[in-house]
């Protein structure tokens, strides 16, 4: 029997697949429940037509929807968690090959992780690979902000801030969102360096849980926070690096 202790890599997957896990089953509920179990029918909101119309009829719509299930309900277990990662990344890619989800970026980082796990498992490379594209796309994020004019002038954080929130700021609107990208811009040069990466780990986390406190944006954070769970190192534990030298 494996023994579960903090920062031990057995406990942390395993928790992180069930929360995915339950992430997956949460979208598939939501979804059924406004459009039903037969998605891409009429009334369906149709989007990037990554998938063929095949793909999206009848019989294939209930195939893809009991992959989502399947692979929700067998991630959890090592055993056969790679192959629930698989079932659960098809029934992602079925719903975002074919409707407006393909241009939500919490269904990126879910297929990242997903793919992740379903390729490499349980380990040490996932881990490191998910702290860089961690650093690459926050990076990219914050040059991407700090060039739009809609983002510098404030337009887009008022849109997604409620009024009453935004009038308990102190900061201007425009130092926010300045700061906001500034943060993002470092993700990747404090990653890059070993003595930084974890620092750089923090501020980044810290900065998205403050984001969930604020904006109502929690369908896109939560993904995100458990791709920060991802990244995590538990050589960044204090006494785990010790433990791990040989």
């Amino acid at each position: 029997m494996h023994r579960v202790a903090l920062g031990a890599p057995v406990g942390k997957f395993t928790a992180l697949r069930s929360a995915i896990g339950l992430y997956v089953l949460y979208c598939w509920v939501d979804l059924a429940r406004v459009y039903g179990l037969r998605w891409f029918e009429p009334g369906f909101p149709r989007g990037f037509g990554l998938l063929p119309d095949q793909a999206l009829s009848s019989p294939w719509i209930l195939i893809w929807q009991s992959a989502g299930l399947l692979g929700a309900a067998l991630l959890p277990f090592g055993k056969t968690a790679r192959a629930g990662a698989l079932l659960a990344w098809l029934w992602l890619l079925h719903l975002v090959g074919g409707s407006h989800y393909f241009y939500e970026i919490q269904f990126d980082y879910v297929g990242w992780m997903l793919i992740g796990l379903a390729l490499l498992g349980d380990s040490d490379r996932l881990e490191k690979l998910a702290l860089w594209v961690m650093g690459i796309s926050y990076s990219t994020a914050g040059a991407m902000k700090l060039f739009s004019a809609v983002w510098m002038k404030g337009d887009s954080i008022r849109a997604l801030l409620p009024a009453g929130r935004i009038e308990g700021l102190d900061l201007p609107i425009q130092v926010a969102t300045a700061s906001v990208a500034l943060v993002q811009l470092a993700a990747l040069p404090l990653i890059a360096s070993r003595r930084t990466a974890r620092w750089g780990w923090l501020l980044l986390t810290v900065m998205q849980v403050s984001l969930l406190s604020l904006f109502k944006i929690e369908w896109i954070t939560i993904p995100m926070l458990l791709f920060h769970w991802l990244a995590f190192r538990r050589e960044w534990i204090p006494g785990r690096a010790r433990e791990a030298a040989p």
